[in-house]
């Protein structure tokens, strides 16, 4: 009996044992997964930085062939704006186009580059006086869609200019970065493809407190 007892006690230890170095490793393979998960996204920010900081100098410059090589040459770029009392959406495949049709772009864009806050960008800031810049990660975006749908529900067909949208729902599903320059009352928000940055949209209406 006393040799029984004394090797249920060992196999009892060995379980315990075998319980803690199931647990350690993971612990350990928690803390990986989590210090990779951080790795990625720092890398992915500074990456990110280091892409705005240079489509923002394009801007400044005026420099068309740099700020075309920003446009992903399938999907090309959305952008909003507000002429009169309405939003109005339309695209462009290159910086030349969309200069030409949204008055004083030119001029907007120009000093857009400022330090990022990593932050929710606000739905409404009309109501509050925000200033600086915000970036967040986008997810479910759907702005263009959801301006479609209205105008057109609302008789403001005219406003929604894209004459093929047929790519729209990708081209939203790719939207990965919103920024907002509240400032400049400028937003952006940014496709990633195959690993690159890309302007996808142009939004210089949503932030606009003017009527």
């Amino acid at each position: 009996m006393k040799k029984i007892s004394s090797n249920a006690s060992v196999l009892k230890d060995s379980t315990v044992e075998n319980d803690t170095i199931i647990a350690a490793a993971k612990t350990d393979s928690v803390s990986e997964n989590k210090n990779l998960l951080k790795a990625e996204n720092s890398e992915e920010n500074s990456d990110f930085d280091n892409f705005y900081k240079k489509l923002s100098e394009a801007f400044d410059r005026e420099d068309i062939t740099a700020l075309n090589q920003f446009i992903h040459p399938k999907y090309g770029i959305y952008f909003v704006d507000r002429p009169g009392a309405i939003d109005a959406v339309d695209t462009a495949k290159n910086i030349k186009a969309f200069y030409r049709r949204v008055y004083l772009s030119k001029h907007r864009l120009k000093g857009m580059y400022c330090k990022l806050t990593e932050n929710k960008i606000p739905a409404t800031v009309c109501d509050k006086q925000y200033t600086g810049c915000m970036a967040e990660k986008a997810s479910n975006y759907h702005r263009i869609s959801e301006l479609k749908t209205a105008l057109l529900k609302y008789g403001f067909k005219e406003n929604y200019r894209p004459k093929d949208d047929a790519q729209l729902p990708q081209f939203e599903k790719l939207i990965k970065r919103n920024i907002a320059n509240f400032d400049k009352a400028v937003g952006i928000s940014f496709l990633y493809v195959d690993g690159k940055w890309y302007i996808g949209v142009i939004d210089m209406a949503k932030y606009s407190c003017s009527a």
